[in-house]
């Protein structure tokens, strides 16, 4: 079976934190500071410095979409059953 891969839009734009057993939080960029600036307030501006978490109800997607490689939390899959000794 082929490797899973991450979808590489997602890791760009989302990153993991460590954190043990469950995966860690995904954290993003926020939105509205790219291009034009001129006419947003400092204030404005100031406010969508830094990061900030991934919104609850698009974490399940997010992780998903990161699987191949961020280590996003996976279902364990039950045990094939046994083929008769081929």
């Amino acid at each position: 079976m082929p490797k899973m891969k991450s979808h590489s839009g997602t890791a760009k734009r989302i990153k993991l934190t460590g954190g043990g057993k469950r995966g860690g939080k995904l954290k993003r960029r926020r939105a509205y500071v790219s291009h034009l600036l001129e006419h947003k307030s400092v204030a404005r501006k100031r406010a969508k410095h830094g990061v900030t978490d991934l919104a609850k109800a698009d974490t399940r997607r997010a992780r998903k979409l990161l699987a191949g490689g961020a280590g996003a939390s996976r279902r364990a899959r039950p045990a094939r059953a046994s083929r008769g000794g081929r």
